[in-house]
């Protein structure tokens, strides 16, 4: 146990660090307080809903337990708002109110860059923002704002979102910068920045325990190791050196247990740099594709093969109609040079070919029977991962979503003869039906509930989703609204966020 009584202060380096020595047993204790103040305001929680599907058995668990709760009543003596059990909320597949019941909220991390023109961005990890319906960030000041998915890319699990519609000087922008990840060798010291379990603002320092690290599938990432503290919320967060620069993405952890066991890996900055920037422009990457499944040489394998050391990718197998079945290669070719680059081992192809564009041709040198063989092969498009794929389908389908009152946080619909139906209203009565309300959101500060009817907006009937969306929209000036629920109206406003 080090004895910080009597440890000795000394000056401070650059970057804000300062370093204590124990008299007693002449260890290194450093004191990150002045580099994670300088940070800070540079990190950002992430917070994401996903509406949830409705339940086949109906609202509040089953038919079977909203039957006994119906029973338990009417013994009791009190008379149920619905007296058809199809009328329950919940019971119908098409019952509108049922469509959005509360949301599942969960809780990651960011850090603030700058486009190259100028614009604030947050980059995160893609796994944080994936299958998601709404994206919202919490400023290191407390100030809030909503987010858009710019663009993601699962083979890296990196994601860039742009902040919408709030005052960057109310949220004090600081952006990073982004340092040479290979410049951190081992035992570098490192600060992890972050919201582990939704616990903002957390700070937690370490080493680089290890370089190169593969995880999984990926085969365009050799993962930074650290021991720096990183648990569930922490995904998406910052790494940083000394200086305070970003050299890695906080991404993943080997546990046992589902909490920090000591082990964690950040994808390098130099990696995630030029994905970035992809991003920023295209919304996506496209890589080359080759068609081919490979794998690394032993030495048996090297001496089997006539070669005087393991190097290279072997081919295992090649994928029917696929670039390399085209340009003629065959399981058992070892793959030497790609496109004028060595390939010293297996690692090194599939980064090799992602940097080729789909379409171009690429010369290919394999040992084959002995000798080397040159082939030239037009490459395919690389897949796209089939969460990637259900992802962006999801996204289209909420670009087209009409219902969404985004800057509100509610979703309504024009009253139609199947809802006043529903809602036990007159033929006569006109609004929107508010179908889900977000917590915390505008329309909830407001008192709105689903079921609500809205008649009026500022004195008008609205008889459009998007003439609530607009006035909402284009005016900070709080909206009247008139509420009907049940069998009673009152007024209420709705109040803009800044």
């Amino acid at each position: 146990m080090l004895l910080l009584a009597v440890a000795v202060s000394v000056a401070a380096p650059s970057g804000g660090r300062q370093d204590f020595v124990s008299a007693a047993q002449g260890q290194e204790i450093r004191d990150w307080s002045a580099l994670a103040a300088q940070v800070a305001p540079s990190v950002v929680q992430i917070t994401t809903e996903r509406d949830v599907e409705p339940s086949a058995q109906g609202y509040g668990g089953n038919r079977r337990w909203n039957q006994d709760f119906r029973r338990f009543f009417r013994d009791h003596g009190f008379v149920l708002p619905f007296d058809e059990e199809e009328d329950l909320p919940g019971f119908s597949d098409d019952n509108p109110f049922s469509q959005f019941t509360p949301p599942e909220s969960e809780s990651g991390s960011g850090f603030i860059v700058l486009s190259e023109q100028g614009a604030p961005r947050i980059i995160t990890n893609r796994h944080v923002v994936s299958d998601t319906d709404r994206i919202s960030v919490r400023f290191a000041n407390g100030v809030r704002a909503d987010a858009t998915l710019l663009g993601s890319d699962a083979e890296t699990d990196l994601a860039l979102l742009r902040v919408e519609g709030f005052d960057a000087e109310s949220a004090e922008i600081v952006p990073v910068v982004l340092g040479d990840s290979d410049k951190a060798s081992l035992g570098s010291p490192v600060l992890a920045v972050g919201n582990p379990f939704g616990l903002g603002g957390t700070v937690t320092s370490g080493i680089v325990s290890a370089r190169g690290r593969e995880l999984g599938s990926s085969v365009f990432v050799d993962f930074i190791q650290t021991d720096a503290a990183i648990n569930p919320g922490n995904s998406g967060g910052p790494l940083f050196n000394e200086q305070g620069e970003v050299i890695g993405v906080n991404t993943a952890i080997f546990t046992r247990t589902g909490a920090w066991a000591g082990i964690g890996f950040a994808i390098p900055s130099n990696a995630a740099r030029g994905i970035i920037a992809t991003l920023e422009v295209q919304g996506s990457i496209s890589r080359g594709w080759l068609g081919v499944r490979f794998q690394p040489v032993s030495a048996d394998l090297a001496k089997g093969l006539q070669l005087d050391e393991p190097k290279g990718a072997l081919i295992s197998e090649v994928l029917p109609d696929s670039p390399a079945e085209q340009a003629g290669l065959a399981a058992g070719d070892l793959i030497l040079r790609f496109d004028g680059t060595d390939i010293p081992d297996h690692r090194a192809l599939a980064p090799a070919v992602a940097k080729v564009s789909p379409g171009d041709e690429a010369e290919i040198s394999v040992w084959r029977n002995g000798a080397i063989v040159t082939a030239t092969v037009s490459l395919g498009e690389r897949p796209v991962p089939e969460g990637q794929a259900n992802a962006e389908r999801k996204q289209n389908r909420q670009e087209k979503d009409d219902s969404l009152i985004k800057a509100a946080g509610m979703r309504v619909r024009v009253l139609d003869n199947e809802l006043r139906n529903r809602l036990r209203l007159d033929g006569d009565v006109e609004g929107l039906a508010v179908l889900w309300v977000r917590p915390g959101s505008p329309a909830a500060e407001a008192g709105l509930q689903p079921r609500d009817v809205i008649l009026l907006v500022n004195g008008e009937v609205p008889n459009a989703v998007q003439v609530l969306d607009e006035a909402f929209d284009d005016d900070p000036t709080p909206l009247v609204l008139q509420i009907h629920r049940g069998t009673n109206s009152f007024f209420t406003a709705l109040v803009p966020k800044p």
